[in-house]
């Protein structure tokens, strides 16, 4: 069985819902606390070896140029205060909360311990995020 089918039997048994499935991804829209409709994807890697849980924010040029380093030292402590998840810039430079698994011997309320750590630190991420105006 591929590992996404081990994922997604996990979330069935978790009773969390997905919108939709590729050979090596499920993708969830949740609600929080500062999001109507946060979109997160879990990803196999290619040799089904790490699964990686991944919320997308916003592109870093939606950043004004004069508070992004204030935002990017805001986000370092974050990363150093939080347990599980990392605060990131992926390689199209959108913000990204991610978590990373490598234990395959997951049970469901794991998975779902996983999910709701990413859920939160996105919306303690929309919290520090800079507005101007």
């Amino acid at each position: 069985m591929a590992l996404i089918d081990t994922v997604a039997d996990l979330l069935d048994e978790a009773d969390i819902k997905y919108e939709n499935k590729t050979e090596r991804s499920l993708d969830m829209v949740w609600s929080t606390d500062h999001f109507e409709s946060l979109k997160v994807r879990i990803i196999t890697s290619e040799n089904e070896t790490w699964v990686y849980i991944v919320a997308w924010f916003t592109p870093i040029s939606d950043i004004s140029p004069e508070d992004r380093e204030t935002f990017y030292y805001q986000m370092l402590k974050e990363n150093w205060e939080r347990n599980g998840v990392k605060f990131a810039i992926d390689g199209d430079d959108n913000l990204v909360i991610s978590a990373e698994i490598a234990d395959m011997d997951l049970e469901p309320d794991e998975i779902k311990r996983y999910i709701l750590t990413v859920l939160n630190a996105s919306d303690r991420l929309y919290e520090i995020y800079p507005r101007s105006g």
